[in-house]
């Protein structure tokens, strides 16, 4: 009997949110908000982040729905570290660069979105 309620209490558990592949971010920077492109690559259980086409590089570890990543800016040499919760379609975070203060970022799956014009 306990294991039939095991199989139906783990049919009923929600899926994990799938970390995609592509994501256009916006967030802010101590001097501007941004928005700019964010790839993702999954190799095991390591996230390999790129943002900006390499500008900024990073590696991360998963724990549930939350993706904890280091990171670092390939043209200047500056560090830091991003929090993203991981939502269908969507990793909400916020980042640091050491100075003291977080900043947001929100990132949406797939391409740069289109604007009305």
């Amino acid at each position: 009997m306990t294991f039939i309620i095991f199989l139906f209490l783990s049919a009923m558990a929600p899926e994990a949110p799938k970390v995609e592949p592509t994501y256009w971010c916006h967030g802010q920077t101590p001097k501007e908000s941004y928005d700019l492109p964010l790839t993702v690559e999954v190799k095991g259980e390591n996230y390999f982040l790129r943002w900006a086409d390499g500008i900024m590089v990073g590696l991360g570890l998963r724990k549930g729905d939350w993706l904890s990543v280091a990171f670092v800016n390939t043209a200047n040499g500056s560090v830091g570290t991003v929090l993203y919760e991981i939502k269908p379609g969507q990793l909400v975070g916020t980042w640091t660069g050491g100075d003291g203060d977080v900043y947001p970022e929100s990132c949406l799956a797939g391409g740069k979105p289109s604007r009305a014009d």
